[in-house]
This record gives structure tokens, C-alpha cells and sequence, in this order.
């Protein structure tokens, strides 16, 4: 009976931010009850204040990891990418913000390599074609890498 639980489980997707971010909620919720219920297991939530008190005071640069000794849980991609694209995203035009919400849906499915800025090339390619036409949809390249960096800062400030 439980493998038949745990094959179904496995058949989920979670596609949308929607999706993805019901998924968090739920998990973190589910370890915070665990906790107030006074089991082990909730021992290892970390309300989300007190990380972004961390993450404040650490105050860490792209590329630096931060060792938590509690192990507790970190602030997950997806609420990073999620971050970003409600407010870090200010300021750009609708094309700019679509194509930075590939770069985050990338981000969140395969982890801090897709923020390189090796994978700009690709990114351009996979949603434009060429070079070319990305820059008649979003400006000259200064301004496509400008964008680019700018959710890297973002992500790794919040």
C-alpha cells in the first residue's frame, strides 16, 4: 500500500508558479505543525523573519554559500524566483519581463548555474532565435545584460 502512495506521489508535476508555490506552503506548513504539535520533526523550521534576518545581517555576495550550524531550511528558488518577479522586476517592459521569467523558471528548475552569465546566449536563443531579433524585442545587448544582472542581485539579496 505505501509504495502505491509513493508511486502516485511520484507521478505529480508541480508546472506552475501556482502549483509550485501551493507545494511550499504546504510543506512548510506541514513541518510547522509538526513542530507545534510538539514533535520532533518541526524542530527543524526556521520561520521565514528570522532567515531574512540572516540573510540581511550574512549580507551574502553572488557565488558565496552561508553555512547555517541549525541547518535549518533556506529560502528555496522558488521563493526567490517568486520574489523577483513581483518586485524585482520593477521598471521592465513587458518582452524584458518575459524573458526574465524564463531565467527564472530556469533558475528554479535547475539551480544557481542557469544565473551564468554563459547561459544569457542560450536563453536569447531558446526564446528569439538569434541575437538580432532579441535586440529589436529588448533593446541593444548592454540592456539585455543590464536586465540579466540585475535578477541575479536581486535574488541573492533576498
Amino acid at each position: 500500500m505505501l509504495r502505491g502512495v509513493v508511486e502516485k506521489i511520484d507521478e505529480l508535476r508541480f508546472n506552475t508558479q501556482a502549483e509550485k508555490h501551493e507545494l511550499s506552503d504546504l510543506y512548510e506548513s506541514r513541518i510547522k505543525r509538526m513542530g507545534n504539535a510538539g514533535r520532533n520533526g518541526g524542530e527543524y523550521y526556521k520561520p521565514r523573519p528570522l532567515i531574512r534576518a540572516m540573510i540581511q545581517v550574512v549580507a551574502p555576495k553572488i557565488g558565496e554559500t552561508i553555512y547555517d550550524g541549525a541547518c535549518g531550511s533556506p529560502k528555496t528558488r522558488h521563493d526567490r524566483a517568486d520574489a523577483a518577479r513581483r518586485e524585482g522586476l520593477d521598471g521592465q517592459e513587458a518582452e524584458m519581463k518575459a524573458f526574465l521569467d524564463d531565467v527564472l523558471a530556469a533558475y528554479e528548475r535547475r539551480g544557481v548555474g542557469e544565473l551564468s552569465y554563459d547561459k544569457l546566449g542560450h536563453f536569447i536563443a531558446v526564446r528569439y532565435g538569434s541575437t538580432t531579433d532579441a535586440k529589436q524585442r529588448l533593446g541593444d545587448m548592454g540592456a539585455i545584460r543590464s536586465a540579466f544582472k540585475a535578477v541575479q542581485r536581486f535574488l541573492y539579496r533576498h
